[in-house]
């Protein structure tokens, strides 16, 4: 969909007449800013969905990290979430996404420990930028059975 970015700042203008509170031009997206937005968004979809094709008993969320970043890297994209330093904890973050299982809290730290067994219920985030736009995406697997 082509936005007239013109179009929508004469609308703006006219509601604001009228005497509603509406956003300043420079927060009206161009549309080469949409087609960035967009190209993030759909390098963050593929992550999740390369990473439902590895997703199975046994394998540990160390892999799932590396298989993310290895393809987060070769898109020419950057992990938001690696090097995060935690405000709580003042510890930064290592990994590129978070794996959160069964009952834990989202953006669940990735571990050597951590390795998926059927039936688990696991939470993937994946934070990610790109061309100067972010796209933060999670999506819930059902591990194995």
């Amino acid at each position: 969909m082509i936005i007239n970015r013109e179009a929508v700042i004469e609308k703006l203008k006219d509601l604001k007449q009228k005497g509603y509170v509406v956003p300043s031009e420079d927060m009206i997206a161009t549309n080469e800013d949409i087609k960035k937005i967009k190209d993030v968004a759909r390098i963050n979809t593929r992550v999740l969905n390369l990473i439902e094709k590895n997703i199975e008993p046994g394998i540990a969320a160390t892999d799932l990290n590396t298989i993310a970043h290895d393809f987060i890297v070769y898109q020419g994209a950057t992990s938001k979430l690696l090097g995060f330093q935690n405000p709580l904890t003042n510890k930064k973050y290592d990994k590129s996404i978070s794996v959160s299982i069964n009952s834990e809290l989202f953006f669940g730290l990735v571990g050597s420990d951590k390795v998926l067994k059927n039936g688990d219920i696991v939470n993937i985030c994946v934070p990610i930028g790109h061309n100067e736009y972010s796209s933060v995406i999670s999506r819930m697997f059902i591990v194995g059975n």
